[in-house]
């Protein structure tokens, strides 16, 4: 009974809402990953690993991530909020998961998959899981809207010592310097890139998956529940609207009544 009742649901979709915007902790890891991609890129000795440069992926990911955004709305409208998510949990993490194989064939495909793909899908998970938030309109609303936004780089955390554990286990420095930049060229360290790649990869993919098996729509949503939080902000921007012209007119007469007071104190005078 427990299970099913309206308060534990919520509660679960709450929790879950934390885990379906784990793939957004991408844009504090890279800063890591970076370093040990660009050593790979430039000293595995991979044919075809020299067609590009990755200082275009992060940028390339938050140029992508306001397009994304728009894509909400007609995604939701054809397939509902859920099978949104999922597409884009789908998209997000075959793209990350796919680059572990890309980095290894081409730079070009690595941005585009880490840039493109992934800035777009994960800026849909996050609008999506905002959405549920809404959706169930909870006392604590504004809270749980801070926590969720603050999950992602809490994750990134515990994430960027993992990468660090997996690839460079001995904390070895750079031994190479090409121009101004230092990188690490040790055989051992190379051929754990992509590991670690799969390793972030697995993170979101588990994280994700258990973040939608949590979440459900609240009944009161209907079927499509970005049109009902969309409608609800309507709703309280015209009672918002009535108020105000409400105040509007009280204080037209308030204004009216004082003028009228003073020209009878006026007319009392000069009489």
């Amino acid at each position: 009974m427990i299970l099913h009742s309206e308060k534990f649901v919520k509660y679960s979709c709450l929790v879950g809402v934390h885990f379906i915007i784990a793939p957004h902790s991408f844009i504090w890891v890279y800063g890591n990953l970076a370093e040990y991609m660009d050593s790979y890129v430039s000293y595995s000795g991979c044919d075809g690993c020299n067609d590009g440069d990755t200082q275009w992926t992060l940028p390339l990911y938050m140029a992508c991530f306001c397009p994304g955004l728009f894509l909400v709305d007609p995604l939701v409208r054809l397939m509902g909020l859920k099978r949104t998510g999922i597409l884009s949990m789908l998209l997000i993490n075959t793209s990350l998961l796919g680059s572990a194989w890309a980095i290894q064939v081409s730079v070009v495909g690595t941005i585009v998959l880490q840039g493109l793909v992934m800035g777009m899908s994960v800026s849909v998970c996050v609008y999506i899981s905002y959405v549920f938030i809404h959706s169930w309109r909870s006392k604590h609303e504004a809270l749980f809207f801070a926590s969720v936004s603050c999950s992602a780089s809490l994750l990134a955390m515990i994430e960027d010592p993992l990468i660090t554990e997996v690839v460079n286990s001995g904390n070895l420095q750079p031994d190479t310097m090409d121009g101004s930049k230092m990188f690490l060229s040790q055989p051992e360290i190379l051929e754990r890139v992509s590991v670690a790649i799969l390793l972030l990869g697995g993170i979101n993919l588990v994280l994700q998956t258990l973040g939608y098996l949590l979440v459900r729509v609240p009944s009161c949503a209907g079927p499509d529940p970005a049109l009902f939080c969309q409608h609800h902000s309507d709703t309280n921007n015209q009672t918002g609207y009535r108020f105000a012209q409400t105040e509007k007119h009280h204080d037209v007469d308030s204004i009216s009544t004082s003028s009228n007071l003073l020209d009878d104190n006026k007319n009392r005078s000069s009489r």
